[in-house]
């Protein structure tokens, strides 16, 4: 059975990250007529809200550049854009 890019990407954002909370929301509908949404599938535009422990002291560039690193096999893929919400647990 295939999962969804969703599902595939929650599973790896587990992984690099064990968070203390995750919602990862599919928002390429949002985005129907521009620039990498056009002939695709959809899952294309994603927006993920994470805090983990791994975000403590760091820049928001930083754990930005985190996530991308972690997904940058989606991206190859054909994932599109990002909209990210990240936290560590003592930012709160």
């Amino acid at each position: 059975m295939s999962h969804s890019r969703k599902q595939q990407m929650t599973a790896r954002l587990i992984e690099c990250f064990d968070p203390t909370l995750i919602d990862v929301r599919d928002d390429s509908h949002k985005h129907a007529g521009h620039a990498g949404v056009q002939g695709s599938a959809g899952e294309t535009h994603f927006h993920i809200r994470l805090e983990s422990i791994a975000f403590e002291d760091l820049p928001l560039l930083s754990r930005h550049r985190l996530v991308n690193e972690c997904l940058q096999s989606f991206f190859d893929e054909g994932l599109h854009a990002l909209s990210l919400d990240l936290k560590s647990p003592k930012s709160l």
